[in-house]
């Protein structure tokens, strides 16, 4: 089984010990039940991958120590997803994680023509009240 992947931006490259922040340390801890002496992965989003260990599990602050530290450069956009935005914020949401868990490397915005009609209905509609 691969091991599980958490992003974090705030990990740096000189790293040998990093505490989790208190969401991933929850997903860490309660939904994958992980516990000490645990492997996982975390990524800073700029081609740093850090093996890690569980030292210490808490549900708040899961402290971790980087025993592998892999860069890989990065690459070039090989995949892209244009998606017209969507009005629920939870369903956007949920997009860019399984866009992500999909590894996509490209996600835009599409403007539509009902976006642009909105636009304009709404800045004639402010002309005409002012």
């Amino acid at each position: 089984m691969p091991l599980p992947y958490f992003f974090d931006a705030n990990i740096s490259s000189k790293a040998s010990t990093y505490t989790l922040d208190e969401l991933a340390s929850k997903h860490c801890i309660q939904v994958l039940r992980m516990q000490v002496n645990d492997t996982l992965m975390i990524t800073n989003g700029q081609g740093y991958s850090f093996k890690a260990v569980i030292t210490a599990a808490h549900k708040k602050n899961t402290q971790v120590k980087i025993v592998k530290e892999i860069y890989q450069q990065p690459t070039q956009p090989q995949c892209t997803i244009a998606i017209a935005p969507i009005k629920n914020a939870s369903r956007w949401e949920w997009f860019l994680d399984k866009a992500t868990e999909l590894k996509e490397d490209v996600v835009a915005a599409a403007h539509t023509a009902e976006e642009k009609a909105a636009e304009t209905a709404h800045a004639v509609e402010s002309n005409i009240l002012s």
